[in-house]
């Protein structure tokens, strides 16, 4: 796995719960159209311009998300 840097993605806040739970169902499939959509979509509420490697892009978003609502909990 490449190595994340978290707090990327400092607007990631903006998502909920079941956004990412949607991010990780597109993740799970094969097909690259839904995912340059998702990452489009993403990007659009996170008021960034998406990266072309879409999958990393996403997983970084998760990985931000996690952290920020694991740190939020503490």
């Amino acid at each position: 796995f490449p190595v994340t840097i978290f707090g990327c993605y400092g607007l990631v806040s903006r998502l909920k719960d079941a956004d990412i739970e949607i991010i990780r169902q597109v993740m799970r499939t094969a097909n690259e159209d839904l995912l340059q959509r998702t990452a489009y979509k993403v990007a659009e509420v996170l008021e960034i311009t998406p990266p072309l490697e879409y999958r990393l892009f996403l997983l970084t978003v998760i990985n931000d998300y996690v952290h920020l609502a694991n740190k939020e909990e503490q």
